[in-house]
């Protein structure tokens, strides 16, 4: 995988489980540990939050976890530094954001 694979993963990840016709933003908060991701999806549309989101097949969200899996390992690989926390934002217009934590979220002690 490289990492515009990864992108697009989580893209279409987001693109398909939102039950809206219009948005503004779908936005994916992910603590990833050292095997397991633990992840918030949500819609914005006018400023306004919005949960309804469908459930995908079980290989979509191994597909995102995948995705997820292989930033973290190669911003480690490339930094050294250790990423905790991926925070993805696709915009109407398919564009991205990424932000990158590299604090230990709470949870994870």
């Amino acid at each position: 995988m490289i990492a515009e694979t990864a992108y697009q993963t989580l893209a279409n990840y987001l693109s398909n489980i939102v039950n809206l016709n219009h948005w503004d933003k779908l936005v994916l908060e992910a603590d990833i540990a050292d095997s397991m991701v633990k992840s918030v999806c949500y819609g914005l549309k006018s400023d306004e939050r919005f949960n309804n989101l469908n459930r995908l097949n079980p290989s979509a969200a191994a597909d995102m976890k995948k995705a997820l899996f292989f930033l973290r390992d190669n911003i480690k690989e490339t930094t050294g530094e250790r990423v905790w926390t991926i925070n993805f934002e696709l915009l109407s217009n398919r564009k991205f954001n990424i932000n990158y934590s590299y604090e230990k979220p709470d949870w994870l002690g």
